[in-house]
């Protein structure tokens, strides 16, 4: 895929399905394929579905874009920026 994206100047996207962590001390997602997936990428995005069609995603590592989080509604129209929930 990285050959593709170079050759033709596209961007690919991967997908890796979680699960939640069985461990109280760490609530946190975890990917089901372990961390081999987020080694061939250069940015990671997680996506999160909040209420009704509000969703939120994050930079959670990327060599040059800080930690930081966009909110967004998907519509009929496309998609749309949105408040953060309270």
């Amino acid at each position: 895929m990285m050959k593709i994206a170079v050759t033709h100047n596209v961007v690919v996207a991967v997908t890796n399905q979680v699960m939640a962590s069985p461990d109280p001390k760490d609530p946190m997602e975890k990917a089901v394929g372990g961390n081999i997936m987020g080694h061939g990428t250069t940015h990671r995005i997680w996506f999160w579905r909040r209420k009704g069609s509000k969703r939120m995603a994050r930079v959670v590592d990327s060599p040059r874009l800080p930690e930081a989080e966009a909110w967004f509604e998907l519509g009929e129209g496309g998609v749309y920026d949105a408040e953060p929930d309270k």
